[in-house]
């Protein structure tokens, strides 16, 4: 693997000093986010990086820019290094604990024509911001919950379970805290992208958005807030794989699509592994769309059988169904009801990682184990073992998913077909380095999504024996592979 990009030692000295001025700390230590995209400069196309990293509360967004000479420079050139463009430091008001660069693609039929990115941090304090591309100004902030952020994860309408007409209720962002998930559906990220197209047409100047610490904050009421403390302890991470399928007999009887239940996978100490289900809110009829129920109501036949003992638990429902609007709204958390919880008290997930592509999540256990899990049918599909303390990242190629593993054990970075169950390329790495988490795009109609959404591609970020730190590339090109 060939360094891409870097970032020299007088770049970060001021993100990797200890209180000592010692350079004390590797990737592995940092949290990171990429993202990669393309540009039409006034001479020609160009290829742009853009890297995020976090220190505890110091938070550096860097962007490298490729100019490419010719359209077909594009892939004749993917290996060259790139040129850092800018750079921005600033001190966040809490510790950053999570970071994932998004893209909302709400063009009206051209890609881009109507798309802004955003960098999304989450922070100790249980507050969720959205900073704009540079990550200087604040667009939005979210007073989420009371614990810190452990994760952040987006599904588009290709990795849900059901792709509905306009993907609604199939793309979004799922924020999981130790205690709770919120989740953020593609109609709260319209009213925010909404928001700062109206701030920046108002006279401020186009995408300029707020600065740092004026962003409005928004009403708990209106975050689809889920408790899962009855559930599962010591959540880790959390994915939402949107609504359901609704079932023949629901079709027939004309149930609208606002009645199918989401479902949302969560990794924790105990079970390690479950699924639960709730409610989704129907749309208002203001056009811009309603949020979710701050309440779950239910809870589906929830574990997975792997490896294990499989227990029935039997509990209460949760509180009534019946229970009016208003109550369920201003109820921060309501109990979720279980039912086949899965125990194994030697395991943790700690990460679970949805495709771009299809409703597979990988998830990253304590005992060194690697699962790919079918969420539709809720069958783990492939099990790659001897992986510890190890980092996965999705990327499509060709039209198919490929798993990339990072094992710092093994000091080295393994890409793997899990359709067929065999790894395609490895390369070596240092114990300390990471995978940068790569962004996803929502498209927000039907002609956006056909040459948008998903996931982009992760990289590999190092930090070098003299103090700096190089990013590089761990996929080949469509352009290097075989035919």
């Amino acid at each position: 693997m060939d360094a891409v990009a870097c970032l020299s030692p007088s770049d970060v000295r001021w993100l990797l000093e200890d209180s000592n001025g010692a350079h004390a700390l590797g990737a592995r230590d940092l949290v990171s986010a990429c993202r990669w995209d393309e540009y039409e400069g006034e001479e020609a196309l160009g290829k742009r990086l853009g890297l995020a990293l976090a220190n505890g509360r110091r938070l550096l967004c860097a962007t490298f820019r490729r100019r490419l000479e010719t359209p077909d420079a594009a892939t004749t050139s993917a290996s060259a290094m790139m040129e850092l463009e800018l750079t921005h430091e600033q001190y966040a008001p809490s510790e950053v604990t999570a970071l994932l660069w998004l893209q909302l693609d709400f063009g009206p039929g051209l890609k881009g024509a109507d798309s802004g990115w955003y960098l999304v941090v989450g922070f100790e304090d249980g507050t969720l911001r959205f900073l704009d591309e540079g990550g200087k100004r604040v667009a939005k902030e979210f007073s989420a919950h009371g614990s810190a952020v452990r994760s952040i994860r987006a599904n588009s309408a290709e990795s849900g379970l059901r792709r509905d007409t306009r993907g609604v209720t199939s793309q979004g962002l799922c924020v999981c805290f130790e205690d709770a998930v919120v989740v953020l559906s593609l109609e709260d990220l319209l009213r925010v992208h909404h928001e700062v197209r109206n701030r920046g047409d108002g006279g401020r100047g186009k995408g300029r958005g707020r600065r740092r610490g004026s962003g409005g904050r928004r009403g708990d009421d209106d975050l689809a807030r889920f408790d899962l403390s009855p559930a599962v302890a010591g959540a880790a991470d959390a994915v939402c794989l949107g609504c359901e399928n609704l079932s023949l007999a629901q079709q027939l009887e004309g149930v609208p699509l606002s009645a199918a239940m989401l479902r949302v996978i969560v990794a924790g100490d105990d079970p390690a592994l479950c699924c639960v289900r709730v409610r989704a809110r129907p749309a208002s009829q203001d056009g811009h769309g309603g949020g979710l129920l701050s309440a779950a109501l239910d809870w589906g036949t929830s574990a997975i059988p792997i490896v294990g003992r499989i227990k029935r638990k039997i509990a209460g429902r949760a509180a009534d169904a019946g229970a009016s609007e208003r109550d369920q709204v201003g109820q921060a958390s309501a109990p979720i009801s279980t039912g086949l919880p899965f125990l194994d008290p030697g395991r943790q997930c700690h990460t679970l990682v949805p495709c771009p592509t299809k409703p597979l999540v990988c998830c990253c256990d304590s005992l060194g184990r690697i699962l790919v899990l079918d969420a539709s049918n809720f069958v783990i599909t492939r099990v790659l073992k001897g992986y510890r303390d190890a980092e996965a990242s999705w990327a499509v190629r060709r039209g198919r998913p490929l798993l990339a593993v990072l094992a710092p054990r093994r000091e080295r970075v393994e890409v793997w077909d899990v359709l067929e169950g065999r790894r395609t390329s490895k390369a070596a790495c240092g114990r300390n380095d990471a995978l940068a988490r790569a962004h996803w795009s929502l498209a927000g109609n039907a002609m956006a999504r056909d040459g948008g959404g998903g996931a982009g591609e992760p990289v590999l970020v190092s930090v070098s024996h003299t103090g700096g730190i190089e990013i590089r590339r761990i996929f080949a090109t469509e352009a290097d592979e075989p035919a």
